[in-house]
């Protein structure tokens, strides 16, 4: 949401982080069905000025004595909250099985041939982007099974041991 708010204007974008703030916290949520503002403060934020009206007119300010509105408003809030808390469990469980719709469990065996995940940090002074940088690198053969694999390259002599770091044979 930054990054489509400040356009050109890259100095300058902390200048804007009320308002950003401000717009997702009045935003429904597409799970829950309602804004950050009312599950956590009870009540919607008013837009600068748009409550000016009310506090003009004393007729439509509440009294100390609105006891069983506030209990009214409360019971709605516990309802509210429930309905979320079933909502986010239900989103969950959807999430969770389109997450693991495809994902089988993996055995490698010994001497088998795998390619390794890279983790490669942009490096401005060595002219290295991470996002050109492949995403997995190898073939590497594993050489040692325990909790974790050990991995030799197939292009030279190195070995990367269990931790994922290059040592010698």
């Amino acid at each position: 949401m930054i990054r489509a708010y400040v356009g050109d204007h890259h100095r300058n974008w902390d200048q804007n982080i009320a308002q950003l703030g401000f717009a997702l916290r009045s935003s429904v949520h597409e799970s829950t069905g309602y804004t950050p503002n009312l599950l956590v403060f009870g009540r919607e934020l008013t837009v600068a000025g748009s409550g000016f009206d009310v506090l003009q007119s004393e007729d439509q300010l509440s009294s100390v004595g609105d006891c069983k509105e506030y209990s009214d408003k409360l019971k709605e809030l516990q309802a509210i909250h429930r309905e979320v808390s079933e909502k986010l469990k239900e989103v969950h469980r959807t999430n969770a099985r389109h997450y693991n719709l495809r994902r089988r469990p993996q055995t490698y065996r010994i001497n088998s041939l795998v390619w390794k995940k890279n983790f490669t940090q942009s490096d401005a002074v060595n002219f290295i982007s991470a996002k050109l940088t492949p995403r997995f690198v190898g073939p590497y053969v594993i050489c040692t099974k325990d909790f974790s694999f050990g991995l030799q390259s197939t292009r030279s002599s190195w070995k990367v041991n269990r931790k994922l770091a290059c040592s010698r044979p």
